[in-house]
């Protein structure tokens, strides 16, 4: 679970160029614009492509419901100064309910890719999750076809532990995945 201070939609998080915030419905269509795209939502466990009707509010009131309600922290991502244009998301929660890890995972516009803002924005929740929580341990999956993604989480500090197969009910399969970790221990070096 995680703490108090999480579980209202004033608590965000800033970085040098972004705001993380929570999700709000009146974000629905450029959450679309970017998670709709095929090179997005592919890259996903669990986006679908093409997007249903009411697939981003269902989303947008689960990431709500669950940040409100401790079981994870969900935030879109904005440029700053605060444009209210969102260009992203990222989010986790603790791994089959194990306090010691917390998986996290994330999605970017194309056109703000290579630009080092995912990297910004998984260190801030990194470091969030590091001071708020008991966690131990961070894991992320990357496809084995996206190696920006497994970039984006070796420059937080990730380390690959394992190349396997992952069930991905929105990719139909299970698809190759690397595994990637971040110790609590290791992200203060």
């Amino acid at each position: 679970m995680l703490p108090e201070i999480t579980r209202t939609d004033v608590f965000r998080l800033e970085t040098k160029r972004l705001w993380l915030r929570w999700a709000e419905r009146r974000d629905e269509a450029e959450i679309s614009d970017f998670a709709g795209l095929e090179e997005v939502a592919t890259m996903t466990a669990s986006w679908p492509f093409p997007l249903p009707p009411g697939e981003v509010v269902r989303r947008i009131d689960w990431m709500r419901q669950s940040n409100s309600d401790g079981r994870g922290l969900a935030f879109v991502i904005e440029r700053k100064p605060a444009s209210g244009r969102v260009i992203g998301l990222i989010g986790g929660r603790p791994v089959a309910d194990a306090v010691e890890e917390h998986g996290v995972g994330y999605m970017l516009a194309p056109g703000h890719w290579g630009q080092g803002l995912m990297s910004e924005a998984l260190g801030a929740y990194r470091d969030a999750i590091f001071r708020l929580t008991a966690a131990d341990r961070l894991v992320a999956y990357a496809r084995t076809v996206n190696p920006a993604s497994r970039r984006v989480l070796e420059k937080a500090g990730f380390r690959h532990v394992a190349t396997t197969t992952m069930d991905m009910p929105a990719r139909g399969a299970a698809i190759p995945v690397d595994r990637l970790e971040l110790e609590r221990a290791l992200s203060r070096q």
